[in-house]
């Protein structure tokens, strides 16, 4: 799939800023690049790790960052590590973890994004996160 242009923002509040994203089902999680990162919220990783490619090279990563992203006419909450810039070759690159959990899937052939589970997709853009409970339903 090529690159596209994704909108990006801090939080529902923040204003929109226009990335060049790739979503790539053969990384596991998302990475984003220092400068992209700027201004996002970070976390700080329990420990640094290091990221390895196809090419064997090896990325340094002790932060990620967690951001909106607009998909399918929705914000979508999406996390990535953050690298140096000189690691990836777009603003911003969207793992098989983010697909997964927004019930998503590649299409190459059309060169987009496609809802593979409609019920999955519509619980993670109203933000409910499922969660099996022993107990039952919690009272409201």
């Amino acid at each position: 799939m090529r690159p596209q242009r994704l909108k990006l923002r801090k939080s529902s509040r923040a204003r929109t800023r226009t990335v060049l994203a790739l979503f790539d089902t053969g990384s596991e999680d998302g990475l984003i690049r220092e400068t992209v990162a700027a201004g996002l919220v970070r976390q700080p990783l329990i420990e640094p790790i290091r990221l390895g490619g196809i090419g064997g090279g090896v990325a340094p990563v002790s932060e990620a960052a967690e951001f909106l992203v607009y998909i399918l006419g929705k914000w979508c909450r999406c996390r990535a590590y953050i690298v140096q810039d000189d690691a990836v070759d777009v603003d911003l690159l969207i793992g098989e973890d983010f697909l997964l959990r927004y019930g998503l899937r590649v299409n190459p052939r059309r060169n987009r994004v496609e809802v593979e589970s409609q019920l999955q997709f519509k619980r993670m853009t109203q933000r409910t996160i499922f969660v099996a409970s022993p107990r039952g339903p919690v009272p409201r």
